[in-house]
């Protein structure tokens, strides 16, 4: 009746299923999942639906299919199983009218679920205009601008050092990499960013730091950029109220010392950043280094290719979360070879690959003549955003007493 109703209103090219829609539900009373695409439909086995394989020389020229299925359980579910067969991309879906008007058995008023319905209670002009106002059918990744929620502009901080202010900034979501020789400042720089954003924003950071001792090692740093003195200058009730401090400002991922099964893998890092995210609102997650991470790479899979599927888990963390995520990775030996050669080190040094150049927003190297000297070049390599900064240079002075960088 739903194709006469079409037919009747002024649609003459309309065809009706056989044998109406499947059971929504399983045996055990469960919604039947439907899969997005076709891959497991076996056209010779495809019983249910042997008409589409019947009739698919005439139906692949087809453009543009609109699916006006009974709005019920079993109507919605026919529409995703013609869809998926059909192409999700050439199918319209329409809908209907959501004013109460139909009585159920009891006499309660339901709104109309097929065209038929549409036919009887609002008439032909109303049949016709659920048809023509049919919307595409969801593509999974496949979205309209409306379809997408507003965001607010892009904010982007400062990192609590005035002279990198014109060339970076950080911003929830962002995916930072940082790298540079051993001794260059990397951890203390970045550290004390974290700690910046922490007084300076009131960020939550997620340290993980699998190369350090929490205690007292970064215990110790992070009081010292909080108490900008010497150390034999600190008191006991100043390093409370710092403790007090960081206690609700940061935490750290790290395995329990007595802990020998768990393989703190790139995914098990994620799993709980994003713990800290729900626990304690994160807005930054610091992997310190990359290389202390335990590496598990699937049978048959090379070092490039792991190093990029384990940079998309990190950056698909830090957008699906909007945590700005900064990841400290080692560079390669002829790195420093080529550095003493007098050649600047890039991004496009660190080892594991070229994906860490190409998949960074913020892209940094911090180097220092030699871990005496007190000058570290931080040279900005990579910026996506012009919001957020540009490329060049800054150079920042090591203070050997209070064991940080200083404006």
């Amino acid at each position: 009746m739903d194709t006469v109703a079409a037919v009747q209103s002024g649609h003459p090219f309309s065809v009706s299923v056989p044998d109406g829609a499947p059971p929504a539900r399983d045996e055990q009373g469960n919604l039947v999942e439907v899969p997005d695409n076709a891959d497991d439909v076996v056209p010779e086995h495809d019983d249910k639906y042997r008409y589409v394989f019947n009739n698919w020389d005439r139906l692949k020229r087809v453009k543009r299919f609109v699916l006006a299925v009974d709005n019920d359980e079993p109507g919605r579910r026919l529409g995703q199983e013609l869809a998926r067969r059909l192409g999700r991309s050439r199918c319209c879906l329409v809908s209907y009218p959501a004013e109460p008007c139909v009585a159920d058995a009891d006499g309660v008023l339901r709104p109309v679920k097929d065209l038929n319905e549409v036919l009887q209670h609002f008439g032909a002009d109303a049949v016709m205009a659920c048809i023509e106002q049919a919307k595409p059918f969801p593509v999974k990744g496949l979205y309209k601008l409306s379809d997408f929620p507003e965001r607010p502009p892009l904010l982007a901080l400062t990192t609590g050092f005035r002279e990198l202010d014109h060339h970076m900034r950080l911003y929830r979501g962002a995916f930072v990499v940082v790298s540079g020789l051993p001794g260059g400042g990397k951890t203390a720089l970045m550290t004390q960013i974290a700690m910046n954003m922490a007084t300076g924003h009131n960020w939550r950071i997620a340290i993980a730091s699998f190369e350090m001792h929490v205690r007292p090692i970064l215990e110790n740093m992070l009081l010292g950029f909080m108490l900008q003195k010497p150390r034999n200058l600190w008191t006991k009730p100043e390093c409370d109220g710092c403790r007090r401090f960081i206690d609700e400002h940061f935490v750290f991922i790290a395995l329990a010392p007595d802990d020998e099964d768990t393989e703190a893998d790139v995914q098990w890092v994620i799993d709980r950043a994003a713990d800290a995210v729900v626990r304690e609102g994160i807005s930054m997650l610091l992997l310190d280094p990359w290389n202390e991470v335990e590496h598990k790479r699937r049978p048959g899979e090379n070092v490039a290719d792991y190093t990029n599927r384990a940079i998309r888990l990190l950056k698909r963390f830090a957008h699906s979360y909007d945590v700005c995520t900064v990841v400290v990775a080692h560079p390669t030996k002829s790195a420093g070879l080529s550095v003493r050669s007098g050649e600047p080190m890039s991004l496009y040094d660190i080892a594991d690959g070229a994906t860490w150049a190409n998949k960074a927003e913020i892209g940094v190297v911090i180097h220092r003549a030699s871990p005496h000297d007190r000058i570290a070049n931080v040279g900005i390599r990579k910026v996506k955003f012009h919001e957020t900064g540009k490329i060049g240079d800054v150079s920042l002075m090591f203070d050997d007493e209070l064991r940080q960088f200083v404006a």
